[in-house]
């Protein structure tokens, strides 16, 4: 990928410090007719504070030869060919944030804007604090009194999604603002918090569903997807599929990643009926393209299932590797007030009495000056208690200040800095150890861009020591049914949206995903307290107040009782987390080691 014009310089407007800056991201692929009319709309737009980025798939006519020539402001982007919707979008938000836009709007290059558009789309985002997204209400070009998109709908009883007054006049009804089931890629404003959080569209669906896939993701991590009528654009439908590539491999991606989206998403009994409603679908669909003379569609649909059951391996699937835990009170304050009452020294107690301790103690003795890298590592804890060992060089990573701040006061020796685990500040292979504890389970997007990180810092046959919640037995059949119908009820009571809190994983999920990080798993093992320890847990203590002791992680008598039977049947049955430990694969330079010691002795 190369870029021209680009980060934007926009020019220099009159505009309120209150105002957002909205980034457009539009897409373009041999679209030049549609190209330039999409860019003139945009120009005429009354909003101030315009940053506009179009991402052209290696187009072959002269549509960014008329970026270049009559739109000069715009930034640029050339990929050498066609990527794909969604890595090409993906690459066009993340070039807006970077320019540090508030919002970006993704675009499909074959749509007009309305002069007022994008101001409406910012007021009701700004106005609703949890949308994930706001889309404009969509007119057909031709005819254009016509609806396009008033809304979205979507089951997974039948994996069917629909656009609320298709093809229809428009109505008293369709303008009132609302929330919605999914919100569609053609035009839609998401904000900077939404994207970082669920994470950009899914590059393996290369196009097509990515927007359903993205809502129900969006959805799952809390937020809402709202319809703005006052917002309006018109719309040529799929006029760069149907130009560049035909209505055959417009059949192919449907059919293949509407079975990847219920992949993903679905759980058992949404396939008891998603499979002979869409089977029923697709037949009736292969019969009509073959009596139209369109037999090239009519192959697509086969090879789509076909091509789909390769690509299932590689999909993530939520409802059966990790569960989603929501509240009704925002999680980041619950995290604050956590941190507030929770004590250095009490934490460093605890530490001792970990199994954890162990399996750092078995690797750690073989490494000469071993670097470690906490990952997410809070009030420091762990990174104080790993310092105790002289030969080990210990660095702490996370973004929240005052639990830096309580470390430094508390064990001044001790190296922590403020940085995003997402993004750390080491080269590539600086650490012999990454370690993150209950961290990765926080990011609704999922726990890839976390463990791709480690596995970047971390030097080749470095090890991983991974630990997140663990969905066991006595959750998956008694607590997590119950939270759920007392969140429902609050949620109804209350009138306040559910929030994200995290994820609690299988055993297998949180395999495949350190699997599909690049790293080799070594062992999966329980993460408790010692066995012999039955006053305390991390799992009972959490889950079951009537079990609670005085001070976090402590167990009363009742609570004692159970975990003591629950070590004699199984300890899984009970574990509050599963600890993964993994390798990163490959050899390791000679001179690396000397280079790495002297940084992390810079560092700290």
């Amino acid at each position: 990928m190369d870029t021209v014009n680009l980060p934007l310089h926009t020019p220099a407007v009159a505009h309120s410090a209150s105002t957002a800056r909205v980034g457009v991201v539009v897409l373009n692929w041999n679209g030049c007719e549609v190209l330039r009319e999409c860019l003139r709309s945009l120009a005429a737009a009354n909003y101030p504070a315009l940053d506009v980025i179009v991402v052209d798939n290696g187009s072959s006519d002269a549509s960014c030869e008329i970026v270049a020539a009559e739109f000069p402001g715009a930034g640029l982007i050339r990929n050498q060919g066609n990527l794909g919707f969604c890595v090409a979008n993906n690459q066009g938000v993340a070039a807006a944030f970077e320019r540090k836009n508030d919002y970006a709007l993704i675009l499909n290059n074959d749509t007009v804007l309305h002069p007022e558009c994008i101001g409406r789309l910012v007021a009701r985002a700004q106005a609703e604090p949890d949308a994930a997204a706001v889309s404009p209400k969509i007119y057909f070009w031709q005819p254009c009194d016509r609806i396009w998109f008033a809304g979205g709908t979507f089951n997974l009883w039948t994996g069917w999604n629909g656009h609320v007054g298709y093809r229809k006049r428009d109505k008293p009804a369709w303008n009132r603002p609302r929330a919605m089931d999914f919100i569609c890629a053609c035009a839609m404003l998401v904000s900077r918090r939404a994207w970082e959080e669920v994470g950009g569209f899914d590059e393996l669906l290369f196009r097509s569903a990515e927007d359903i896939d993205w809502s129900l993701r969006a959805r799952r991590a809390g937020f809402r997807l709202l319809y703005e009528p006052e917002a309006v654009i018109w719309h040529r439908e799929s006029f760069d599929i149907l130009r560049n590539e035909g209505r055959g491999r417009q059949t192919y991606f449907y059919t293949r990643n509407r079975l990847a989206v219920m992949w993903k998403h679905a759980k058992w009994r949404h396939w008891l009926t998603f499979l002979p409603c869409f089977g029923f679908r697709c037949a009736r669909q292969a019969v009509s393209e073959a009596i139209t003379g369109n037999g090239d569609a009519a192959r697509q649909i086969p090879r789509a299932f076909l091509d789909f059951a390769r690509l299932r391996l590689r999909l993530q699937r939520w409802p059966r590797e990790a569960h989603p835990v929501y509240n009704v009170r925002d999680s980041r304050q619950q995290w604050r007030r956590a941190w507030r009452d929770r004590n250095l020294q009490r934490e460093l107690d605890l530490c001792r009495h970990r199994e954890l301790r162990w399996h750092l103690a078995n690797a750690i003795s073989s490494m000469r000056n071993p670097v470690i890298v906490e990952a997410g590592c809070g009030n420091g804890a762990w990174v104080a208690y790993l310092q105790e060992d002289s030969r080990s060089r210990v660095i702490g990573v996370d973004n929240y200040l005052p639990a830096l701040q309580e470390l430094k006061r508390r064990a001044p020796e001790s190296a922590a800095i403020a940085a995003d685990v997402r993004h750390m500040p080491f080269p590539n292979g600086f650490a012999d150890v990454c370690i993150s504890l209950g961290v990765v389970e926080h990011f609704p997007g999922g726990p890839q861009e976390v463990l791709a990180e480690m596995c970047r810092v971390l030097r080749p046959g470095g090890l991983l020591f991974l630990t997140v919640p663990y969905y066991n037995w006595l959750r998956r059949l008694l607590i997590h049914p119950v939270r759920a119908a007392y969140m429902a009820a609050l949620k109804r009571v209350l009138r306040r949206p559910l929030h994200f809190v995290e994820y609690r994983f299988t055993r297998a999920g949180i395999t495949r995903s350190t699997a599909a990080a690049g790293l080799q798993v070594r062992e999966v093992a329980t993460d408790e307290y010692d066995r012999a320890e039955t006053g305390l847990s991390l799992g009972l203590y959490v889950d079951l107040p009537a079990f609670r002791g005085n001070y976090p992680g402590e167990l009363n008598w009742l609570g004692r009782a159970v975990r003591r039977l629950g070590n004699a049947v199984n300890p899984w049955l009970i574990s509050g987390g599963v600890l993964v430990a993994a390798q990163k694969q490959g050899k390791e330079r000679a001179t690396a080691t000397e280079t790495r010691e002297f940084l992390a002795e810079s560092l700290a």
